[in-house]
């Protein structure tokens, strides 16, 4: 072990017992905000793809009953 990780691991052993408090803080906030990101992520997914299995379970009409208007174009001169 090269010394800078020998006096890591001195000072980790040292101050465990007064600040295991603090991280399991640390680790408790990261895994929350971990979580938060992996939901929203699932949710969008989720999101994203609900309109395409609505169309496809309710079989919709493939053509229009009137004319769509376009206000660009159907201005009146």
């Amino acid at each position: 072990m090269s010394q800078v990780l020998r006096l890591a691991w001195y000072r980790l052993r040292a101050t465990f017992g007064r600040r295991w408090g603090g991280y399991l803080s640390v680790i408790l906030l990261v895994a929350l905000i971990g979580g938060v990101a992996m939901a929203s992520i699932a949710a969008g997914r989720s999101t994203q793809s609900s309109y395409p299995r609505f169309l496809a379970s309710t079989n919709p009409s493939q053509s229009l009953k009137g004319r769509v208007r376009d206000p660009e174009v159907d201005e009146v001169a």
